[in-house]
């Protein structure tokens, strides 16, 4: 379950009041799996137009998410183009 389909508890110390959600493609969504299983999870897929995000996650970073994010939301690759206005789309 997505952040956006529940509650989001308030997680991050640097902004009391405010919770830190992050995003990230669904073909490429090992943060996102590895949130919500609790364990690092390799990444399966990197065929995504955000190529910032074909790197695996690393351990570190994990831990980070963990402590500071409450959730991660999934996008898809037309909603990753529509938005940033790349590719001639926009």
């Amino acid at each position: 379950m997505g952040a956006a389909e529940r509650d989001v508890p308030e997680r991050t110390a640097h902004a009391p009041g405010y919770s830190v959600i992050g995003c990230e493609p669904a073909q490429a969504n090992d943060a996102y799996l590895s949130l919500k299983t609790g364990e690092l999870q390799p990444l399966e897929s990197s065929d995504t137009i955000a190529d910032g995000l074909r790197a695996p996650l690393a351990p570190r970073t994990f831990a980070i998410l963990r402590r500071e994010l409450a959730g991660v939301l999934l996008v898809s690759e037309t909603e990753i183009i529509g938005r940033c206005g790349c590719c001639g789309s926009g």
